[in-house]
């Protein structure tokens, strides 16, 4: 970053920065998947949001005093200190050696001789699919319902803060104070949130549903927001909208990470959590582009076009969702194994 001087050499950083990104969701649930036991998973990447919620909040507060001390100096920097935080983190990482089993220690009776006979060939390794995860029977319905689920992302970060610029129906304050309420509120209720939508296959189905529910209840409210006169009574408003996306995000987000991880036999984890990781690039590329195309007419009604569209996806979520059933590995529950 420090070496960028002119708009094409932006770009191109932009497109490396990206890649590397997304492609490193994989690796990532992973990580997670060896780190945590079959039935903690959900939960455990979910307190792994929490704490990072709870690590940008305070490096946003960090950036705001040092950007009103010498903000020259400390945009100068920045990308510096965060390369070698990132890299301090990866060694970190690396040390904690999660995934790879320990030796178990061989231990021979006095009176007993080593067995003699040819050593045992080790197992085959996986074979590669590639792509096949991703069209795998059902997964495709998966991945696009999931993602038009996941609009909440989009209509929190995006939605409401453009819906309140383009209007003015509520003070641009607000929209700061609505981000640090979301943070706030994620970091307190993320991990109980997975613990109930992300308990189980079953339970991962139906808190996909229901956060569905909770976020076209939320466009309804927003659809409001222009009716009244008063700025206290639209603002009460946005602020009922946000808090229904937020449910929405918290339950959607845990039944989100069970699915994430326990699709697929272990030794193929990273290639059915890339595939499934599809519904974040997916939701994060067109998301704001529909926001953008749908509310720039700036009426009421437009809130009611993603209230239909996420009320289909509520619909047909289960059907989609039983179909990849199949694939679904989770030690509580002995009756779902993986297809081999």
């Amino acid at each position: 970053m420090p070496l960028v001087k002119g708009s094409l050499e932006f770009v191109a950083f932009s497109i490396i920065y990206s890649l590397l990104h997304f492609s490193c969701g994989a690796p990532f649930m992973s990580l997670i998947g060896d780190a945590f036991g079959s039935g903690q998973r959900a939960q455990g990447r979910a307190m792994i949001r929490s704490l990072g919620n709870a690590g940008m909040t305070l490096g946003a507060g960090l950036s705001a005093v040092f950007l009103g001390l010498a903000a020259t100096t400390f945009l100068a920097w920045a990308p510096v200190v965060n390369g070698v935080s990132f890299l301090i983190a990866g060694l970190l990482v690396i040390r904690l050696r999660i995934g790879r089993p320990k030796a178990a220690p061989v231990v021979l009776e006095p009176s007993a001789e080593p067995a003699v006979g040819p050593a045992t060939a080790p197992a085959p390794a996986a074979p590669r699919s590639h792509w096949h995860a991703v069209f795998e029977r059902g997964m495709p319905g998966l991945i696009l319902s999931t993602a038009v689920l996941g609009l909440h992302s989009s209509l929190l970060a995006t939605g409401i803060p453009l819906w309140i610029s383009a209007t003015h129906v509520a003070p641009s304050w607000i929209i700061p104070v609505l981000i640090g309420l979301n943070t706030v509120l994620v970091v307190m209720f993320q991990v109980p949130a997975a613990a109930r939508s992300g308990e189980s296959f079953t339970s991962a189905i139906s808190g996909s549903r229901l956060a569905g529910l909770i976020a076209v209840a939320a466009c309804c409210v927003l659809s409001i927001s222009l009716w009244p006169d008063s700025t206290v009574l639209a603002s009460l408003i946005l602020l009922a909208g946000f808090l229904l996306l937020t449910a929405t995000e918290l339950l959607q987000n845990g039944a989100a990470f069970y699915l994430g991880l326990s699709l697929g036999p272990d030794e193929r984890r990273g290639e059915y959590a890339s595939a499934f990781h599809v519904t974040q690039i997916l939701e994060s590329i067109v998301g704001p582009l529909a926001i953008g195309a749908v509310l720039s007419g700036q009426n009421g009604s437009s809130w009611l076009i993603f209230a239909a569209v996420i009320l289909v996806a509520v619909v047909v979520y289960r059907v989609v969702a039983s179909r990849v059933a199949y694939l679904v590995v989770d030690d509580n529950r002995p009756d779902l194994v993986a297809k081999p």
